[in-house]
């Protein structure tokens, strides 16, 4: 039996070879200001830079709020067959115990105190909302700077229809919602985009709000999982992401993600022949009906004639 009281909030924090940020994230949580309790939840996924030694000194000083897991590399999971964190953040998931999950990698950091208790605010105040997020400042090279985020889109309430045509505008760190997605599918450890899975399954259960405050940074680092791809390994992680949660968009979002994979399948074929429009166009056709996309199209209604 637990002596301390059930956590409102279970912060999830995935950590991998970031000895020089974890500590930065870390305090960042600590510092929230709230009429809560909370629980911070490490996912140390194996490092050998010294990112352990930083979880065993924070879980030593703070006993009562952080929990370690310290999960070995024979565990990770393989996408695209590159390594990555998913299993991690499954294990994360099943384990938070709060009413409410915040997320943030130990490469990023908040930099408002205030963040978590204006989030419970608003998700207590509106209960129809099960996901909200905040503005974020990016880090590149040391360089902060506000995120711009797509003109046209209302952030106070995000469809998913608008993370599909846009892209995933919404920082990681800046999520917080409620912890309503168990059992999690088995899909969730395929798909390249953990967080626009979470978003759509997250969609389903009610609206998604956006508070018009800085909170977080996102810091771009080379070595990151989605900044050290190459362009065309991009493009093929956003067909593969389609394949996946293309069965589970309504109609208004099915016509998005055409029209999106239409964009990406140019996309490539401009890769492989940028000079030759009529190699490209075949190119491009031989793409679609070889991944079979015309078929799953036509199956979910929403390919035109």
């Amino acid at each position: 039996m637990s002596l301390h009281p059930a956590p409102v909030v279970s912060v999830l924090v995935q950590t991998f070879q970031h000895q020089e940020y974890l500590a930065t994230c870390l305090e960042g949580i600590l510092a929230q200001r709230t009429t809560f309790p909370f629980e911070v939840l490490v996912g140390e996924d194996g490092s050998t830079d010294g990112t352990r030694a930083i979880c065993e000194r924070y879980a030593a000083a703070h006993p009562d709020r952080i929990q370690v897991e310290y999960r070995s590399r024979k565990d990770v999971i393989h996408i695209q067959g590159k390594p990555t964190g998913r299993a991690n953040l499954i294990s994360l998931l099943t384990r938070a115990r709060g009413r409410y999950i915040a997320l943030c990698e130990g490469d990023d950091y908040w930099v408002d105190p205030d963040k978590l208790q204006a989030q419970v605010d608003l998700m207590e105040r509106e209960l129809q909302c099960t996901m909200c997020f905040t503005r974020s400042y990016l880090d590149k090279g040391g360089v902060v700077t506000p995120k711009v985020y797509p003109e046209g889109v209302d952030l106070h309430r995000v469809s998913y229809g608008d993370l599909l045509e846009h892209g995933n505008f919404i920082a990681t760190a800046s999520v917080l919602f409620r912890n309503v997605l168990k059992p999690l599918p088995a899909w969730l450890r395929k798909i390249p985009f953990a967080d626009q899975g979470l978003y759509l399954l997250l969609s389903r259960k009610g609206e998604i709000r956006g508070l018009d405050r800085i909170s977080t940074v996102y810091r771009i680092v080379s070595t990151g999982a989605w900044s050290g791809l190459k362009e065309e390994q991009r493009i093929r992680s956003y067909l593969l992401f389609y394949r996946y949660v293309a069965h589970l968009l309504t109609t208004e979002e099915r016509s998005v993600l055409e029209n999106k994979l239409d964009e990406r399948l140019e996309q490539l074929a401009h890769l492989r022949y940028p000079v030759s429009p009529r190699k490209k166009a075949l190119y491009k056709r031989i793409l679609k009906l070889g991944q079979g996309w015309s078929h799953t199209l036509v199956r979910l209604g929403s390919l035109r004639a």
